[in-house]
């Protein structure tokens, strides 16, 4: 486990957040909002990683998974992921497919500063719209 990302989370700045939800599908304002003051409570341990992502107090997402190892998750907007996840030096990597759509989002996880940088790229149709999020450890 090349970097600890253990811990509490709480965001702290969310740039492009709306843009990627509504290229989603998600529409839902309170979903929208909750995703910009999230708190990520992140569990590694050997190869396992649980991302629990909550906003007041409720859990809003859980996802567990192996390094290496395929599995699949949904987002916001219950679009299905066929992910793996996977080390590049110091930064989480988790690759995603939907094949149905033919959409690809990559997601990756590093701490820089002692913030951990949060950042989703999503490509639809060759356009690619990315979101950035800032998350202090509290």
């Amino acid at each position: 486990m090349p970097c600890d990302f253990n811990g509490l989370w709480q965001s702290v700045q969310a740039d492009g957040t709306d843009e990627l939800l509504a290229a989603l599908g998600v529409t839902d304002p309170n979903i929208r909002a909750a995703a910009k003051k999230s708190i990520e409570e992140i569990k590694l341990v050997d190869n396992s990683m649980q991302v629990a992502v909550k906003a007041d107090e409720k859990v809003l997402k859980e996802t567990n998974y192996f390094i290496g190892q395929k599995f699949e998750d949904s987002d916001p907007a219950g679009n299905l992921w066929k992910c793996v996840a996977s080390w590049k030096g110091d930064v989480m990597l988790v690759d995603a497919k939907n094949d149905e759509k033919g959409w690809t989002l990559t997601v990756t996880r590093e701490i820089k500063n002692n913030e951990m940088i949060v950042v989703r790229s999503l490509t639809q149709d060759g356009k690619t719209i990315v979101s950035t999020g800032r998350f202090q450890k509290i």
